[in-house]
């Protein structure tokens, strides 16, 4: 591809599922699956002119690849924080060692389609309210 991106080891900051409007929008699909790691675990080997940034709010920027329009990363948090799909990474790698496997579901109560799993479920970010079946039915 035009853009190689090298992350340094698991997820350091951790993995997750999220459901907002923009990650909806952005990856076409409903939801999607990131690992977060500290930024200096994270490096463009090569083709950041191939980048294209997007401000989707105040605090995160997305790059996407000019050449193919792939999601590519996101920095968060002032760029202290590094968001990759996990898509980009060998699916063996992502199914086999727990460290890469989301651990919950943000942004939840914005979904498209219910996941039936047993992962904690946030209705916004980790730092926010749990979603439950009651607090959606207004109980």
């Amino acid at each position: 591809g035009a853009v190689s991106i090298v992350a340094r080891g698991p997820p350091t900051v951790g993995a997750s599922y999220c459901h907002c409007s923009v990650c909806r929008r952005l990856t076409g699909a409903p939801f999607s699956a990131n690992g977060l790691w500290r930024a200096e675990n994270v490096e463009i080997a090569y083709g950041e002119e191939f980048l294209l940034s997007v401000f989707s709010s105040r605090r995160v920027e997305r790059l996407r690849c000019k050449a193919c329009g792939s999601p590519c990363l996101a920095k968060m948090n002032g760029g202290k924080i590094t968001a990759l799909p996990l898509a980009l990474f060998d699916q063996g790698i992502a199914l086999e060692r727990e460290a890469w496997r989301p651990k919950v579901h943000l942004h939840y109560a914005s979904r498209v389609m219910n996941v039936a799993d047993d992962l904690p479920k946030f209705e916004g970010t980790s730092h926010g309210s749990s979603w439950s079946e009651d607090s959606e039915s207004g109980l």
